[in-house]
């Protein structure tokens, strides 16, 4: 099988941080950059969702082809994968 350069390799479920555990529709933490976009934060496994943002925080696993079920209900414009979160957005072990 051949490289594809420069396309992305999405994982069929991914680890999405989640506001309030157990809460129907759940709510998926989106952060609004620097530059104005709302990004939905995506881990491609527990254990980086769990070092990235804290051993407290809710989260939910989802299949990737159901993100646009989210997007519907909370709008966001890109998905940033297993991304670094800064110690200052965490309290008690979860984002804040």
């Amino acid at each position: 099988m051949a490289d594809a350069p420069g396309r992305a390799v999405v994982p069929p479920i991914l680890y999405l941080p989640v506001r309030e555990a157990g809460k129907e529709p759940p709510v998926v933490e989106i952060r609004k950059q620097p530059s104005g976009e709302l990004t939905l934060l995506a881990f491609t496994a527990l254990d980086r969702l769990l070092d990235a943002c804290g051993y407290e925080q809710p989260w939910i696993f989802v299949q990737t082809a159901v993100l646009g079920e989210f997007k519907a209900r909370q709008p966001f414009e890109k998905i940033s994968f297993d991304p670094v979160i800064s110690d200052q957005l965490k309290r008690g072990g979860r984002l804040i």
